[in-house]
């Protein structure tokens, strides 16, 4: 009977375990991995260890036992749940409860039905060893070919982008830093007059109203380089989109570079936008490979996700094929990539991410005055970083590249609507998420194709490129026709239209 309580035990903590994995396989370095196994591995040898010393009161043991489910389901996967854990504590008290209950029923079950425990078990087994391999099935990405023939010879992968022919080639920046807003934004929703960062900022010809068109930071980046809406969401339904920044669906955006004899590089500190590089992309630059799933957890989360894998991986740095343990800073790898091709004869385009400021965490909730107040002291603490990286970059361009052009926007806003739903908060969510910083330097460069914006309302990330592509190739535009500008929300009950040009915010 014993065999079969801590049997059920581990593949109650497993499944969820699994589902968690599969849903972000790609944050999952090889360190992440073992890493989290071994945690896995103490975690249930001390629980039942623990049980053993219980067995004398089969009650007592059962009741630890599950607990100790209702805890392992928490740590494995229900503490990455945001609609959970932005909700009161009691809901997920409740739910732990109730989990507990059904375990310690389970567990009751198998006393009294002698034969149902082991085909049960076996069942439950089964399922979660084919989980794995049936869900990266279902869910990896589909790469979508493209039908060369039957293009024109100026067509790049997007129907609608054709390629362009420039008339000057200078290294170009295109830099998304995350939770990057206009002071307009910082004052109106955390009453932050000026950030540290937007000092910098103010050497930029800023653009006013300016929107991301996706958010989060992977389909904002991938939006980036696919240049066209609608070639973006013909690769959304098979999840395809995710794999434009990687390069291994090829991008309108890097192609026109690469007709113009550019090398294309994408880079970000982890591998959190995949870790292979494609064949559509020169370099795809990974400056961290380790350690990547604690990346983007909170301090609540990092203590008590994946066993407390994430305050032990620090012990577990510089393993075997993991390289060095001490790295650049994100903005030092960036400089440094950007700083090694200058020798050569070649032109550059960058595509790159870097994660500063930072955006709320996936507890934070706008209801809490306390969660408001702790936020707005991070990120005014980050901005400081984000100040320094910035100045960085312009000195780089000021200095070692004085005809590169330096193309910075933010990849979405801080998320303080995390907790909230479109409808009813239109334009907060709206301007919260997507509306970002969004700059040029030097500011006098591409002046001409700048002051002939696509819409007289507001700029999009994508708008700006476009005219930099226009600037470029000497007035020439990518884009066969303009698209109309899709609305980026609707609301069931009312068929609400997210446009905007309906939530302009200066």
């Amino acid at each position: 009977m014993f065999l079969k309580k801590v049997t059920a035990l581990a593949l109650v903590t497993l499944f969820p375990l699994a589902v968690t994995f599969v849903n972000s396989a790609d944050q999952f370095s090889s360190v992440d991995r073992l890493g989290v196994a071994l945690c896995v591995l103490v975690a249930l040898g001390l629980q039942t260890l623990i049980a053993i010393l219980l067995n004398r009161v089969a009650t007592v043991q059962s009741l630890f036992l599950s607990l100790c489910a209702a805890l392992n389901i928490y740590s494995a996967n229900l503490i990455f749940n945001e609609a959970l854990i932005t909700a009161q504590w009691w809901i997920m008290v409740a739910m732990l409860a109730v989990i507990g209950f059904v375990f310690f029923t389970l567990l009751n079950a198998f006393a009294e039905y002698h034969k149902l425990g082991w085909p049960l078990l076996g069942m439950v087994g089964l399922l979660t060893l084919v989980y794995i391999p049936v869900q990266f099935a279902l869910n990896s990405p589909v790469t979508v070919l493209a039908q060369m023939s039957q293009r024109q010879t100026d067509q790049t992968s997007a129907e609608n982008i054709r390629l362009l022919t420039f008339e000057e080639r200078p290294n170009v920046y295109l830099i998304a830093f995350d939770s990057l807003q206009p002071k307009v934004l910082t004052r109106k929703y955390m009453g932050i007059e000026a950030a540290p960062y937007h000092a910098p900022l103010a050497q930029f010809r800023r653009f006013e109203n300016f929107f991301a068109e996706r958010v989060p930071s992977r389909p904002a980046l991938n939006r980036l380089v696919a240049l066209d809406d609608a070639y973006f969401r013909s690769k959304e339904p098979k999840r395809a989109y995710k794999l434009l920044f990687q390069g291994i669906e090829p991008s309108p955006l890097f192609e026109i570079f690469k007709h113009n004899g550019y090398q294309t590089n994408t880079l970000y500190n982890s591998h959190y936008f995949g870790k292979e590089k494609g064949p559509h992309v020169d370099q795809y630059l990974i400056n961290r490979a380790e350690l990547g799933v604690c990346e983007f957890l909170s301090p609540h989360q990092q203590a008590l996700s994946f066993f407390s894998y994430c305050k032990a991986a620090p012990l577990v740095k510089g393993l075997p094929g993991e390289g060095p343990a001490e790295k650049l800073s994100p903005l030092d790898f960036l400089l440094s990539e950007m700083r090694g091709r200058l020798a050569s004869d070649i032109p550059n385009v960058f595509a790159a991410y870097i994660y500063s400021p930072g955006h709320t965490s996936a507890s934070f909730n706008y209801k809490r005055a306390t969660d408001i107040e702790e936020y707005k002291a991070f990120y005014l603490e980050s901005s400081l970083k984000t100040e320094q990286w910035l100045n960085d970059l312009v000195d780089f361009i000021k200095t070692e590249d004085p005809t590169g052009i330096l193309y910075i926007m933010g990849d979405h806003g801080p998320w303080l609507s995390r907790d909230l739903e479109f409808e009813g908060n239109e334009t907060f969510y709206i301007q919260d998420r997507h509306g970002v910083f969004g700059g040029v330097y030097p500011k006098d460069r591409c002046a001409q194709s700048f002051e002939t914006p696509y819409s007289d309302v507001y700029v999009t990330v994508s708008d700006v490129t476009h005219m930099i592509l226009r600037c470029l190739s000497g007035g020439q535009e990518a884009s066969r026709r303009l698209n109309p500008r899709d609305a980026i929300y609707t609301t069931p009950s009312t068929k609400l239209l997210g446009r905007f040009e309906d939530y302009i915010y200066e």
